[in-house]
């Protein structure tokens, strides 16, 4: 099953990374492949759960703080002049990002030392950040590149 699931995650990969037309799309699609990889083996593997989603989550900060450095990306955001769905991904990728912070300071309190409490914060954390990553991935195929 686990040789399955990495194959089809390698074929998704590839036609992710055929479809996508710039390096930081494909970063990004690396990136959430990183982060599914991860919250699908957080039960069954802790500590492949925890390298790959420091990786996925690291990855995706890179990129945030590249895409702020090289094209002011706040200050386009800002502006509004981009539709709705390109605010839909700027919004729901701004949200999973900021999620980031609390989800790896809890994961790896967690981590050193488990704890029941630190796990009812973690928990709903991931999950939103999950989803909001998710929604925010599916939208960034609507951006128009420069």
């Amino acid at each position: 099953m686990k040789k399955y699931l990495l194959a089809v995650g390698i074929v998704l990969l590839i036609f992710i990374f055929s479809y996508t037309s710039n390096i930081y799309m494909s970063l990004a699609s690396l990136s959430y492949f990183l982060i599914v990889w991860g919250f699908l083996v957080r039960k069954s593997n802790k500590l492949q759960h925890i390298r790959l989603m420091n990786t996925g989550i690291l990855i995706d900060l890179g990129l945030v703080l590249t895409l702020e450095y090289q094209r002011q990306a706040s200050d386009t955001a800002l502006s509004f002049n981009l539709s709705w769905p390109e605010q839909a991904h700027i919004g729901f990728s701004t949200l999973a990002t900021v999620l980031y912070i609390p989800l790896l300071i809890t994961g790896w309190k967690m981590y050193l030392k488990p704890n029941a409490k630190i796990k009812k914060v973690h928990l709903p954390l991931g999950v939103s950040a999950f989803v909001f990553r998710s929604l925010g991935f599916i939208f960034m195929f609507t951006i128009e590149l420069n």
